[in-house]
């Protein structure tokens, strides 16, 4: 599957604009690239789907 992109500088830079330090900055834009990281390791393509699919109608 291919990735999302993710401008984890202008994220940072963001935050640290809004008032976060640098330090917290990059950790909450860590936590959320990781959150974004594990949700898309579980979506289907859909090539998966179609696979499924077939495979499913094999077992009639």
């Amino acid at each position: 599957m291919s990735a999302l992109t993710f401008d984890t500088h202008a994220v940072i830079k963001d935050l640290t604009n809004a008032g976060l330090s640098p330090e917290h900055a990059e950790a909450v834009t860590g936590a959320i690239q990781t959150a974004q990281d594990t949700h898309l390791e579980q979506l289907s393509t859909k090539a998966d789907l179609k696979d499924a699919i077939i495979k499913l109608g094999a077992g009639r």
